[in-house]
């Protein structure tokens, strides 16, 4: 499992276990709940499409996590099936309706601008090769631009 991975993977799990334990219980105040009307609220919240999609998107890792820890292994098809449920946790969050306004800003802000945005990517670009040439050529030691023949690098 890869560093980056696993600590996006543990935060996710974090905030969904808050999510979880934080939801609120529908139609009953804080002060007259009992531990039956909590754990039902829980039930009743985890079970919501969206819920059940991030834990399914979830569970498959920790599946394979335990499952190399074991030693067994787990077979290529848990990955495919953790991508596909990941592809609808990403359907979710296109969903969003609250930040709509936001998002067309921005959208046409960067449709405004999108030729400076060329432009300025396209010298980038060409700086990124000079540079980078030049960094070749001092590591190197190379002498490739007298007759255009390399004598050196490594």
């Amino acid at each position: 499992v890869d560093g980056l991975d696993l600590i996006c993977f543990v935060i996710f799990s974090i905030e969904y276990a808050g999510r979880i334990f934080s939801a609120p219980s529908r139609d009953i105040p804080f002060q007259d709940e009992t531990l039956e009307s909590y754990i039902s609220g829980r039930i009743e919240f985890a079970l919501r499409i969206g819920n059940v999609i991030d834990f399914l998107s979830i569970f498959p890792f920790f599946v394979n996590l335990i499952l190399s820890a074991a030693g067994s292994g787990s077979s290529g098809n848990a990955g495919v099936i953790a991508r596909v449920v990941r592809i609808f946790r990403l359907k979710k969050l296109l969903k969003m309706k609250k930040f709509q306004s936001e998002l067309e800003i921005i959208i046409e802000t960067l449709q405004m601008s999108g030729q400076f945005l060329v432009t300025v990517g396209l010298y980038l670009a060409i700086l990124l090769v000079i540079f980078g040439s030049l960094l070749f050529f001092a590591e190197t030691g190379a002498t490739c631009v007298v007759g255009w023949v390399c004598d050196g690098g490594a």
